[in-house]
């Protein structure tokens, strides 16, 4: 159970930050999906192949998990604040 959460948790900070990095190429949730599966499984296919730790699925489902949370909190944050912008202005 640790690794899983370790996995969510080091994710998170890059579904967070992918957005704010390219706020017009990651509009959509699905768009995350893709991109922090397809940085996991990089990542994934560098270990297989340097022969540094294992190709495991369960870090691969892990990670981009913990990368949809992250897009999902940047969302909700960025949501609320420009909802209370509005509402003040």
């Amino acid at each position: 159970i640790c690794n899983i959460v370790l996995n969510i948790v080091l994710f998170l900070p890059f579904g967070y930050l992918a957005p704010i990095l390219f706020p017009e190429k990651l509009d959509r949730y699905w768009k995350m999906l893709c991109i922090g599966f397809a940085f996991t499984l990089l990542i994934e296919l560098l270990q297989l192949i340097s022969h540094r730790g294992c190709f495991d699925l369960d870090d691969l489902m892990h990670n981009t998990i913990g990368a949809m949370m992250g897009c999902y909190l940047y969302k909700r944050i960025i949501s609320s604040n420009w909802q209370k912008h509005r509402r003040n202005a």
